[in-house]
């Protein structure tokens, strides 16, 4: 699998989502504009371009007669943001090309009881909870566990001292 990063920094966290869908295939990460794949290649190309105060975002993905693409804009300069669209765009896509829904979303390398817990202290559970389940795309049951597990974390870092 080829993908293409051009005009943005997240290739790692895109890298992620393929392999997601694809744990045993070589993903060769190029920041160039990549053409057409050969045959029996897959190809995910995701770009930025800045426009004045905003970002035109672009994800397409090709492999064999499978081509889909999608596009959001974003505001210039909100790397996070950014990144989280082209990883939902990039992830509906695979989604649909694989018919595999990996439960934890767009959600690779953190671990989610602290993301959780952060956002509950940042906005209460149930705005945290609604970020899981529709920016992040996580699937209910493990926005529950997610939420048990910031519960007991929670606990365990309120009984402590601040050197344990």
């Amino acid at each position: 699998m080829v993908l293409c990063t051009i005009d943005h920094p997240h290739k790692y966290e895109l890298e992620n989502i393929c392999r997601l869908f694809f744990p045993f295939e070589r993903v060769t990460v190029s920041e160039q504009a990549c053409g057409t794949p050969s045959d029996g290649q897959m190809l995910a190309v995701t770009a930025a371009k800045r426009s004045g105060d905003c970002e035109q975002l672009y994800v397409r993905f090709v492999s064999g007669d499978f081509e889909r693409e999608a596009s959001d804009t974003c505001a210039a300069g909100d790397s996070a943001e950014r990144e989280r669209l082209l990883a939902v765009m990039l992830f509906k896509i695979l989604c649909e090309f694989t018919g595999m829904r990996p439960g934890w979303g767009i959600l690779t390398g953190v671990r989610p009881g602290k993301l959780m817990r952060r956002m509950v202290d940042d906005m209460g559970e149930t705005a945290a909870r609604e970020y899981f389940a529709q920016k992040l795309l996580c699937l209910p049951e493990k926005i529950e566990l997610c939420t048990e597990a910031a519960v007991n974390e929670q606990r365990i870092i309120a009984s402590s001292k601040p050197r344990d």
